[in-house]
């Protein structure tokens, strides 16, 4: 899509409250990226539409239009998405963009300043506990995701779940901000669930209708988990079969990536 398509999109539609574009935004080869976000009319015009949005999703696999655009957010955003595919290139420019929640010392600021967000999905970012204690004072989400597809990151720093402060401080979270979620995914591959989040789910969490585990193994304890959330529908496991016989009728089984509904607003 062109960057003048675009602004006009924002332009015919005033009221637009929710944004999930992922596409190439196209430029015009005699203005430079950096000039139009900052100078330009349609620059000019999608940040301010940006601004009044209360739910992103924006995957453009270009950093200017990225850091532009969660730059441009606003105090009436509840919802925000971004694809763990642009950790990566925009894990760099993060401490410039204050804005982008992709370590706890950017994150802070994000939550401080919108505080109307009620969903978060954080995969693959380089979050930390430190992230976890500063949503317990923030109004109660109802989507939260915090996960890792591995141990360490790009910069080959150990991933939040990698660590041994993370599973209590979740716990912590749970129990105080729990009672909201309605969609919750967490983990990463190797992860096993302990007892203080297994109890803060089933005591706290009594809203909780999809819940994501990512490598939590021990199907007897999953399975006794679920027929204690009498509110849980959809359970999203590495391996649903598994756990067919052993869930009560009301939980419907998913495989992994099932949940990327999150992502558009789903479930």
């Amino acid at each position: 899509m062109s960057l003048s398509s675009f602004a006009y999109l924002f332009e015919s539609c005033p009221n637009l409250a929710l944004v999930y574009f992922v596409g190439v935004i196209k430029y015009r080869e005699e203005i430079t990226k950096d000039d139009i976000w900052k100078t330009s009319d349609a620059g000019k015009a999608i940040s301010e539409s940006v601004r009044r949005l209360q739910s992103l999703g924006f995957q453009a696999q270009d950093i200017d239009a990225e850091t532009a655009i969660y730059s441009a957010t606003g105090p009436y955003l509840m919802a925000w998405t971004a694809d763990r595919s642009a950790a990566e290139p925009i894990l760099p420019t993060s401490n410039s963009c204050w804005r982008l929640p992709r370590t706890h010392r950017s994150f802070n600021p994000l939550i401080d300043h919108c505080l109307a967000i009620e969903e978060l999905h954080l995969t693959g970012t380089a979050v930390t506990v430190v992230s976890i204690h500063a949503l317990k004072p923030h109004r109660p989400l109802t989507r939260l995701a915090l996960s890792n597809d591995d141990l360490y990151d790009a910069a080959n720093q150990i991933r939040l779940f990698a660590t041994a402060t993370a599973e209590p401080a979740l716990a912590e979270l749970l129990s105080a901000r729990g009672g909201s979620l309605a969609l919750l995914c967490i983990g990463m591959p190797g992860w096993r669930m302990g007892l203080d989040v297994a109890i803060a789910l089933m005591d706290s969490c009594t809203n909780l209708r999809t819940l994501h585990l990512i490598g939590s193994r021990s199907a007897s304890s999953i399975a006794w988990l679920t027929h204690r959330m009498p509110a849980l529908r959809h359970l999203e496991v590495d391996d649903p079969d598994e756990l067919e016989d052993s869930v009560p009728p009301r939980v419907s089984l998913h495989s992994p990536r099932w949940s990327d509904q999150f992502s558009a607003l789903g479930v």
